[in-house]
């Protein structure tokens, strides 16, 4: 084919518009060769000029000239109903600005296949909308105003950047407060296994017999009365059965985070916090629940926010309305709760401790995320005034990864003096003299749901930290924040 036919070709079906009838393949060719006779034998019509030669800028129409006047009217768009079963090509679509996903339609049987692609490389090249400018990636970006991001802390160096420590609890110990100290008491015996099975269900499994994993030593079944009722006692063995067959197929088959939360955690959760016969506690998810931007840790050498990390769950307390509506008077609107948060159900009850969920595959452990929530909590206390900070417990915090639950504890250390040392690194030790330092203690293992003996320990650990949260903690909090008595609301 000449360059001549080609021009032609190419002028003529820009021009044309698309038959609304369902002509054979033949019939297109005979059309399209009959406009190229008549594109040779017109003159003057901006494709041929009168010596013959192609005029190249008018083969190719512009943008306003292909659209203009009934040529630029869009074809009517053949029904779905229409379309299938029909044999025609899809019609070209309404003409848009853009066309970076255009569908290339079919190619006609008179373009040589290297001519073709080259035609298909240009209508897919993204074109800018008439009238606006190319849009490249740093003219947009320039176009937007610049903000700072918030980098998160990702690792144990990243925590020191903004003055939290992390500790092991088989190198260090927590300091030492009543409340806490009671606490640790009753979870070690609860690690150890000590009466965490009531007597209804171990004699009942002992009257089974058969299965090694409902077999229980004498130490580990709860003669004493249990917080349930037998009936109750029967009822929960149920519940912590399908909880734990959720878990095992929750590991089997490598769900995800939020699979474990709705599955496993959550159910699991809301039964120990609400059999724990102590109705001013309530657990919340709180996955959606983000940390006040003034109250998020700052980097001690920069003074940058470091990024928000949300927590999966809450367990928090309800104190006297009256209180927190005489304290949350005097706040600002944009700090108009008692937490870190501004979560509706959250910011009018104290948090008393806060849960990390992770899939046993996950790269990070929760740590990090745990830390944050708990500065910027008590950077929120700080803000208060009135609060007394000097006598604030040890922090339960809990970490869940996967089967297993783990408890760590977090509290504020007083700066360290300043020495003749600090001179020689002026900056850097200037923003850690400022605020206390924030210190991690972890692990220790409360339970597991893998068996049922580790899931009744996880269940009674969970007890005991929901007793904590609505006796020492909520006394502390009544006392120290809201300068008023430990009454729980009526």
């Amino acid at each position: 084919m000449s360059g001549f036919a080609i021009a032609a070709w190419i002028s003529e079906t820009t021009r044309t518009r698309p038959r609304e009838s369902s002509d054979s393949l033949d019939s297109c060719d005979d059309s399209t060769n009959s406009d190229t006779r008549s594109a040779k034998r017109r003159k003057g019509n901006g494709t041929l000029r009168v010596d013959g030669k192609v005029d190249v800028k008018s083969t190719l129409p512009s943008p306003t000239s292909s659209m203009a006047g009934d040529e630029a009217r869009t074809p009517r768009k053949r029904s779905a109903v229409e379309s299938l079963g029909s044999g025609e090509d899809e019609e070209e679509p309404t003409p848009r600005g853009k066309v970076s996903s255009a569908a290339p339609v079919p190619a006609p049987t008179q373009l040589p296949p290297s001519l073709w692609a080259t035609a298909l490389s240009l209508q897919q090249t993204d074109y800018p909308a008439a009238g606006a400018g190319a849009a490249t990636p740093s003219s947009s970006s320039a176009s937007r105003p610049s903000k700072r991001s918030r980098s998160p802390a990702k690792s144990t160096a990243d925590l020191r950047s903004v003055n939290i420590e992390v500790r092991d609890f088989y190198k260090h110990s927590a300091p030492r407060h009543a409340s806490v100290d009671a606490l640790l008491a009753d979870l070690d015996k609860v690690a150890a296994g000590v009466k965490v099975v009531p007597a209804i269900i171990a004699n009942a499994a002992a009257r089974e017999g058969g299965n090694p994993m409902h077999s229980f030593h004498q130490h580990q079944v709860n003669k004493d009365k249990y917080c349930l009722s037998d009936e109750l006692a029967i009822d929960e063995f149920r519940q912590l059965h399908r909880i734990l067959a959720s878990a095992a197929s929750c590991r089997e088959e490598a769900q995800s985070e939020a699979a474990w939360n709705a599955l496993v955690h959550s159910p699991l959760l809301h039964h120990a916090v609400e059999s724990s016969q102590c109705p001013q506690v309530t657990p919340f998810i709180a996955t959606t629940a983000g940390i006040i931007p003034a109250l998020l840790p700052r980097n001690i050498y920069t003074g940058h926010a470091v990024g928000g990390r949300l927590v999966d769950f809450c367990i928090a307390i309800d104190v006297d309305r009256d209180a927190v509506t005489d304290l949350l008077a005097t706040q600002s609107e944009a700090l108009c709760s008692l937490n870190q948060t501004m979560y509706t159900p959250l910011r009018q009850r104290p948090i008393a401790i806060v849960a990390e969920t992770k899939t046993e595959t996950a790269p990070e452990t929760g740590e990090n995320q745990l830390v944050i929530w708990t500065k910027a909590w008590l950077n929120r206390l700080r803000i208060f005034g009135n609060a007394n900070l000097t006598d604030v417990p040890p922090l339960p915090l809990l970490r869940i990864k996967g089967h297993e639950w783990y408890l760590l504890l977090a509290w504020e250390e007083a700066p360290s003096p300043r020495t003749d040392d600090d001179d020689e690194n002026e900056s850097a030790q200037l923003g850690a003299r400022k605020e206390p330092k924030l210190v991690l203690l972890g692990d220790l293992h409360i339970g597991s749901t893998r068996s049922i003996l580790t899931v009744y320990q996880l269940v009674n650990a969970l007890r005991h930290l929901t007793r904590w949260a609505d006796g020492p903690f909520r006394e502390w909090y009544q006392h120290s924040v809201l300068g008023r008595n430990s009454q729980a609301p009526g």
